[in-house]
């Protein structure tokens, strides 16, 4: 060992999963681009079926589904990736598309709602967003779980139920949740909360009836809050959470 040496020690990021790499289509020139954010512990594969569908059906469409700081590697990385490393990602995405699209929609699905509704409330290159089942808050015994949970182990195990449903749709996520950055997420929610009633652009807001981690009564909240004259509200009777991949994707 060399005493007083200054060499910095080089930092080892997790490479990650082969099955979670971003995804991209380049569409025409000057045309639309719409930029798909996951879920917390998720990746791309969450929102590839619109994605796709959008490939086939709306031609010339510039797609990108990137895949966000923290996730496609380790829950370890997860925990330690900071909320502003997500948004960053937004806006690194919003600056690519912007060179070649002229105009930007942003669609998210759970956390993907909070980080797609802030960068429209932010960047005015966003002219239309979509929130599918947005994680505003959770159901009561959920959020009182995180807390007592956060005392004992950094880590949240994902249900049986949970993990076979993922297993089923072909979704590559994490086992489980660091607490920290479940926390997070939901800080970054409550900041993006009170700012909703400044949105001026067209706005699709989707929620499941059978959402497990989202109680309906915040989605009939949002609804009594937000202009029905900028926002399109879509109830989907026989969904989940993970919308693109529930029975009422279709619509």
């Amino acid at each position: 060992m060399v005493i007083g040496s200054t060499s910095a020690v080089p930092v080892v990021r997790p490479v990650p999963h082969l099955a979670a790499a971003p995804y991209r289509c380049r569409g025409s020139r000057g045309g639309v681009g719409v930029i798909l954010i996951h879920g917390l512990t998720a990746s791309p594969t969450e929102v590839r079926p619109i994605a796709d569908h959008l490939e086939r059906r709306a031609g010339g469409v510039t797609l990108s589904c990137p895949l966000l700081p923290g996730h496609g590697t380790t829950f370890e990385d997860l925990r330690h990736t900071a909320a502003e490393a997500w948004q960053r990602a937004i806006l690194d995405e919003t600056d690519r598309l912007a060179e070649t699209c002229g105009s930007i929609c942003v669609l998210g699905v759970s956390m993907g709602a909070i980080l797609a509704a802030q960068a429209a409330l932010n960047d005015p290159r966003v002219q239309s967003l979509i929130m599918l089942a947005p994680v505003f808050g959770l159901r009561r015994g959920r959020s009182f779980a995180l807390r007592a949970l956060r005392l004992m182990t950094p880590y949240m195990k994902k249900s049986r139920r949970s993990l076979a449903n993922l297993r089923a749709k072909n979704l590559v996520s994490y086992d489980r949740y660091p607490i920290d950055a479940v926390m997070r997420l939901l800080q970054l929610a409550r900041t993006t909360r009170v700012r909703l009633g400044e949105l001026t652009i067209p706005t699709l807001l989707a929620a499941g009836r059978r959402d497990r981690y989202v109680p309906w009564s915040m989605f009939g909240q949002l609804r009594r809050t937000l202009d029905p004259g900028l926002v399109e509200f879509l109830e989907c009777p026989s969904s989940g959470h993970i919308l693109p991949h529930e029975p009422d994707a279709p619509r």
